[in-house]
Formats: structure tokens, C-alpha cells, sequence
């Protein structure tokens, strides 16, 4: 009896072990699914932070809106029945993560600012025409399936932040998650967080993070 109680106790802790491994807050977390295609959502840390309006933290919103897109919005990528894996780590980190597990699509997800300060407006009234406003999408230079990709996201996406100045995609080479990811990127810069319309919607993730999947779906036909 003794030697049974035993087992028992140390199976309980290997399967606590296991649990907590997944549950860290520094690792990866994947779901599993069934059609086919592997999406790797990243919102990748910044050290240091970068603070916007109303003292908005873009790594603290990012992995928030992140998991939302991934699970936590109906019609999401797990609802819709994507693989998915939801980074954890820096640039480098997510970039390495997500080619070791053989992604389809690359996404990261973050929020936006201006190169010049000057261009900050957090205090009503607010220009809702402003440059420094809307969403990117941003994708690697002749890169069809990134491209593809990033208009359909900016379709499902873009006119639904206040801000009006960008709502468009652009190639670029900026990062390593567009240039050294072997899958497909598409880089959302969902809004600026120096605009506070559109920071104060982007703390909305919840109600508009399905719409990461629904732009999936759209450009793989609904796999």
C-alpha cells in the first residue's frame, strides 16, 4: 500500500510539473488543430517598453490582444480550426520559436508610434485625420503570400480604430519577424498608441481580435 501511495505521489507531481511547464509565462504556449496550417502569433516583447497614451504598455496590450486573436475571441484561429502558437519571448526569440515549428504564416501583433514626438496626441481635442493614426500591415518585398495576407488583414481590420492615417499595407524590410521568419509574414501594427482614440480601442482587443482569423480565413479561403 505503501509503495502504491508512493506512485501515486509521484505521478501527481509529474503531472503538476508538466502543467506548470505550460502554464509559464515564458513559454510558448500551441493549440492544436485540423486543417492543415500552422499560425504563429507574436507579440513580441520590448525591453525597455514602449509607453504610450494613458501610460498604455505595448508588450502588456500586445500578449493581451495576442492571446485574444489566438483564443479568446470566438471565431478565432483556434475556433476556426488553425494550429496555432502564441509567442512568448522577444523578436529573436519568437522569430526562432516560430521557424523550429514550421509555421505556415508568421503574425505579430503590436501597437504603433510616430518617429517624432511632436506627433504624440493624447489630449483632446484629437485630429482624427492624423498621419500617426490607423492600422500597418507590413510584409517582406515580394513576398505574394505576405502580401496576400496583409490585405486581407487589412481589410478586416483597418476602419476599425478612430484613426484614419494609415489603414494600409506596406513591403518592409524593418524587422526580423518580416525578414528572417522561413513562414509567411504579416506584421500588424494594429494602432497607435500615441493617438489616444485609437489606444483607448485598442484596449478593446477583445471585441475586435476575432477579426485576425476572420482575415486568415478570408485570404486561405476558409480552410
Amino acid at each position: 500500500m505503501l509503495r502504491q501511495l508512493l506512485t501515486l505521489a509521484a505521478a501527481a507531481a509529474l503531472t503538476y510539473a508538466a502543467v506548470v511547464t505550460v502554464l509559464r509565462a515564458d513559454a510558448d504556449t500551441i493549440w492544436n488543430g485540423s486543417n492543415g496550417f500552422k499560425i504563429y502569433v507574436s507579440p513580441a516583447k520590448h525591453s525597455p517598453d514602449n509607453i504610450g497614451c494613458d501610460n498604455h504598455g505595448e508588450s502588456t496590450w500586445a500578449r493581451a490582444a495576442a492571446t485574444t486573436a489566438a483564443a479568446g475571441a470566438g471565431y478565432d484561429l483556434v475556433a476556426r480550426g488553425y494550429s496555432v502558437r502564441l509567442g512568448s519571448g522577444n523578436f529573436s526569440a519568437n522569430k526562432n520559436s516560430s521557424n523550429a515549428w514550421g509555421s505556415h504564416y508568421h503574425i505579430p501583433m503590436h501597437s504603433n508610434a510616430p518617429g517624432l514626438t511632436s506627433q504624440w496626441d493624447c489630449v483632446a481635442p484629437y485630429n482624427l485625420n492624423t498621419g500617426a493614426s490607423g492600422t500597418l500591415l507590413m510584409h517582406y518585398p515580394g513576398s505574394t503570400g505576405g502580401a496576400g495576407l496583409s490585405d486581407s488583414l487589412v481589410y478586416t481590420l483597418a476602419s476599425q480604430s478612430p484613426g484614419r492615417g494609415l489603414d494600409k499595407k506596406i513591403s518592409s524590410t524593418c524587422c526580423s519577424e518580416i525578414t528572417a521568419t522561413n513562414a509567411k509574414a504579416a506584421y500588424i501594427e494594429s494602432a497607435f498608441h500615441t493617438f489616444n482614440p485609437d489606444q483607448d480601442w485598442l484596449q478593446t482587443h477583445s471585441g475586435w481580435g476575432w477579426r485576425v482569423g476572420w482575415g486568415v480565413d478570408r485570404y486561405l479561403g476558409y480552410p
